[in-house]
């Protein structure tokens, strides 16, 4: 084709005619050198990620986002591609997407729902694809749904004498717990008895009466039992019906009324356990404790007296257990002859300490660990005899650990959780008003109880007289740094060895059943 000067004069339809044919004619090579049409598949390797879907959008907790989740694969050129696989992953909130796994089509975009979680707050989506090298973030901002209920804390309020003012809690909550709007609105049924301000402050306005606190949000509604007790009534005016409570009885399923004991009897004694029995390590709960009419318990004055050796056993008339007294000065005489040969006394037994502390890192265990500990009772700190012990339950004042070789039948890790709780109620304060504070060389605040055969061993087959366990002051000396030399057999505690049930009498034919031995190690 040869190109020269054009000329414009008037046209009739057979020039049109041909310059259109033109037009199609000097098109064609035009579009060829453009490398075709991008908007086309390809087959080539992904490129670029980018969001088609909002990168910011918001909805209720539980819902579905409407439109869900898009976005577009290409490649270097631009072009779509087909068959990339697009994850879609949860890095905030408690969300779902479906499915996890995004293909795309021949327009190189792929799709998933995004249901919104259940905990009010930021949700977000990250989506990602092979090769491409980047990401995209999608938020979406979860608002509480409407009230489904309404929580009140406490839902019962009693004010003795001299409490004239309470406060209550109250938030609206959704189907998921969590806090809607809007707010309750409290009200008093009777304003003469009580003021309420819009904080859930009450205030007594008279005595010897009670009242319902009503609150409500939309159509939701709950009250509250406010009961003003006048001077001379009961502690349990307004409560459930004052129960007697029998040694070892258990009252579960309490409701937010709480509930009163009552004693029939002067001079009754309650020691009273509560236990919180939730699932969720980190749950708490609140518990009020009032009493009326109670005299303070002292502790009693400590005695330390020799057991009587007592009469043979009814039902068996076997011998009774005796304490083998024998041991326990033998067991004084090698932690004397230990003492004696580690010069510097106490306050090289103090720097030794603080040594070892600087250089150990000491730690509570937990329920279920094992943990290595040194029983032999003959040698002070040669000749360590270790036993894998088990850690069967930690109470305030106690860490009570198990001997995994210990004879069937023994303890539950309820009984020791038992054993733990009597030891800080009645034990350790007993312990306490008698001796003072004890040491802490190993800083858990707590005596280790170590329940292990190795006690039982002690005593041959058919001994009258029984170790019942033992204290080794060997324990308080460091492993690394105690005056006169370290102590290898010592662990490093404050700890006692303690005899176990043995009901088939697997160690030296010495039968134990549970209830003496349970007697005994309180004793």
């Amino acid at each position: 084709m040869r190109t020269g000067r054009l000329t414009v004069h008037p046209i009739d339809s057979l020039t049109v005619k041909m310059a259109r044919r033109l037009v199609l004619i000097v098109g064609a090579p035009l579009a060829l050198a453009c490398g075709g049409d991008s908007t086309s598949p390809s087959s080539g390797p992904p490129a670029h990620l980018n969001a088609v879907s909002d990168l910011n959008r918001a909805a209720v907790v539980g819902d579905t986002i409407p439109g869900g989740l898009v976005v577009s694969v290409t490649d270097a050129s631009g072009r779509p591609v087909s068959g990339a696989s697009v994850a879609f992953a949860v890095t905030g909130g408690n969300g779902s997407t479906s499915p996890r796994i995004a293909t795309t089509g021949s327009n190189g975009q792929a799709k998933a729902t995004w249901n919104l979680g259940t905990i009010a707050g930021d949700n977000v989506i990250t989506a990602s694809v092979s090769g491409t090298g980047g990401s995209v973030t999608f938020h979406a901002m979860g608002a509480p749904g409407p009230t489904a209920t309404l929580s009140l804390s406490p839902k019962s309020v009693r004010m003795p004498v001299n409490v004239d003012s309470a406060r209550i809690a109250a938030a609206s909550l959704d189907m998921f717990g969590n806090v809607a709007t809007p707010a309750p609105v409290l009200v008093a049924r009777d304003p003469t008895l009580l003021s309420i301000d819009p904080t859930g402050f009450v205030h007594a306005l008279r005595r010897g009466s009670a009242t319902w606190v009503v609150a409500t949000s939309g159509p939701k509604a709950d009250s509250v039992l406010v009961t003003v007790l006048a001077v001379g009534q009961s502690i349990c005016t307004g409560a459930p019906t004052p129960v007697d409570l029998a040694i070892g009885q258990t009252i579960t399923g309490v409701s937010g009324d709480g509930f009163c004991v009552h004693s029939s009897a002067a001079g009754a004694e309650y020691a009273i356990i509560p236990y919180y029995n939730s699932g969720v390590a980190s749950a708490t709960t609140v518990l009020e404790v009032r009493g009326q009419g109670i005299a303070p318990l002292a502790l009693p004055v400590a005695n330390i007296f020799r057991a009587s050796p007592g009469a043979p056993n009814e039902r068996t008339q076997q011998p009774p257990v005796t304490i083998d007294y024998s041991f326990e000065r033998r067991l004084r005489q090698r932690a004397r002859a230990e003492a004696m040969r580690r010069p510097g006394g106490r306050a090289a037994w103090r720097a030794s300490l603080d040594a070892a502390r600087a250089t150990t890192t000491l730690a509570i265990p937990a329920v279920g660990d094992l943990i290595s500990l040194n029983a032999n009772s003959a040698d002070p700190c040669d000749n360590p005899q270790p036993r894998v012990a088990r850690v069967a339950a930690i109470t305030n004042k106690a860490i009570i650990v198990a001997d995994t070789s210990n004879p069937a039948g023994g303890f539950t890790d309820d009984e020791y959780k038992s054993i733990g709780v009597t030891f800080d109620t009645l034990v350790d304060p007993i312990d306490r008003a008698a001796f003072g504070t004890p040491s802490d060389i190993d800083g858990n605040g707590r005596v280790i109880m170590f329940f292990t055969r190795a006690v039982n061993e002690l005593t041959s087959p058919g001994a009258l007289g029984v170790t019942l366990g033992f204290f080794f002051p060997r324990d308080l000396y460091s492993k690394t740094t105690a005056p006169g030399g370290p102590c290898a057999g010592s662990n490093f505690a404050e700890m006692f060895y303690l005899l176990v049930p043995d009901t088939g009498g697997v160690v030296n034919q010495n039968k134990r059943s549970k209830s003496l031995v349970l007697t005994l190690t309180n004793g």
